[in-house]
């Protein structure tokens, strides 16, 4: 458990970010392609940056245990400035990083070579970086600018009545008890924000837990990232399925069955998180489809595999079997 100490001036501090931090959205989401490949929230997105060689390069500067936070600060708003930001960044930033990387994963030429600052290393993680932002970050950055600010409207109107109405409704793993705010956490640490205020920065890539930074960095900006609340699967805005679906079958059910279309690896467990149900919730919803022939549930281990029919896609498409 972290435990944020805050002063009666860091709760006079307390404020909400106004923009989405590109550069930490850029990092997290390299923890959705290496740690979250079946969040069906990123299904499309997955898709789509997985084919990119940009994202084969950055991976390698990645493990399911540590990511590169040397990248944060090169980010800018335009990922022509990107490119410049990786060519000039300190090489020193990249070492470090690099070399507690190889500590716990066997490093490749290109990792290898970008640590000893070898200048076609440099130049091909630069253009990798800037192609990756453009390609994986700022293709998706108008979805996630609506989402941000409507969660950002319904802060604000706690906010307004306090930050003990604002900080206890962020998110179910933070706990507001004067003057601690408790985080589920694996660090098990006390942290004094000793007047430094504390930044609350919603995120749509975040991991599922909110994340706190500074931990280490007693004068640095407390930034506490909190994952949005409710982020629908990027690139659409819900599910889609036809209006005559819906009407036949009614919203939850035919997103079952298009999320099942659209990823049949998809287990009850993926549905019900994606859904924010409980698994017997779902299990009731794959009942139905499954009695009207639209899906086949096989078990497989401790779990099942749902497929969609012919007459389930026939369905999906609006068309006869």
């Amino acid at each position: 458990m972290l435990r944020l100490h805050l002063t009666f001036e860091d709760l006079a501090r307390v404020r909400i970010a106004e923009t989405a931090h590109r550069g930490t959205e850029l990092l997290f989401s390299l923890d959705v392609l290496r740690n979250r490949p079946r969040d069906l929230r990123f299904h499309r997105w997955l898709r789509i940056s997985r084919r990119s060689q940009a994202t084969a390069y950055l991976s390698q500067l990645c493990s399911a245990r540590a990511l590169p936070g040397f990248l944060c600060p090169i980010v800018a708003p335009d990922w022509r400035d990107t490119v410049l930001n990786a060519t000039r960044a300190d090489p020193d930033m990249r070492r470090g990083a690099l070399g507690r990387l190889a500590a716990v994963r066997e490093p490749t030429p290109f990792a290898r070579a970008l640590e000893e600052d070898q200048d076609w290393a440099r130049d091909l993680f630069a253009r990798s970086l800037g192609a990756y932002q453009r390609m994986a970050v700022d293709s998706w950055m108008q979805q996630v600018g609506v989402l941000f600010t409507a969660e950002r409207r319904e802060w604000e109107q706690l906010a307004a009545r306090g930050p003990g109405q604002l900080l206890p409704n962020l998110h179910p793993l933070i706990t507001w008890e004067p003057p601690v705010l408790s985080v589920v956490s694996a660090l098990d640490c006390d942290v004094s924000l000793n007047g430094r205020g504390l930044t609350i920065q919603p995120t749509a890539f975040g991991l599922d837990r909110p994340w706190f930074s500074s931990v280490d960095a007693p004068r640095d900006e407390a930034v506490l990232f909190v994952p949005l609340r409710r982020l629908p699967p990027l690139g659409e805005q819900e599910p889609a399925a036809p209006g005559s679906l819906v009407r036949l079958l009614g919203r939850t059910r035919a997103t079952v069955l298009r999320l099942i279309a659209d990823d049949p690896s998809s287990g009850t467990g993926d549905i019900a998180r994606h859904l924010d149900c409980s698994p017997a919730t779902v299990s009731e919803h794959t009942m139905v489809l499954r009695d009207s022939g639209l899906i086949t549930t096989v078990r497989d281990g401790q779990g099942v595999q749902h497929a969609v029919t012919g007459l389930g896609t026939a369905v999906l498409r609006g068309g006869t079997p």
